[in-house]
């Protein structure tokens, strides 16, 4: 049809992690229903886990992007993750640990 028959992608195309492709289906799929879990029950109280698992998943897609070499959406991808790290443990100290304090 279009020539590509049996033909291979070539060794600069082809996905130097494929696991990595598996565990980023994986974690978009449980972010995207814990929010609409939190959003149909209005349980906020949640939200500190599902910016958690949503740091995980832009940390699984750099290390994705750096393995396949697009450096810069790498390390956006790294340090959008390394804030979203900061800001969910952040809230779950605010949220959690100071509520024994009061």
């Amino acid at each position: 049809m279009l020539g590509l028959e049996g033909k291979t992608l070539t060794k600069e195309r082809q996905e130097k992690a494929p696991y990595l492709r598996k565990l980023r289906i994986y974690f978009s799929v449980v972010v995207v229903v814990l929010s609409v879990y939190i959003l149909l029950t209005k349980d906020f109280h949640l939200m500190t886990y599902n910016m958690f698992l949503l740091s995980v998943f832009l940390l699984i897609m750099g290390i994705y992007e750096l393995k396949n070499e697009r450096k810069l959406y790498g390390y956006m991808n790294v340090a959008a993750s390394l804030f979203g790290f900061f800001v969910s443990f952040q809230a779950y100290i605010l949220n959690n640990v100071m509520f024994f304090f009061r």
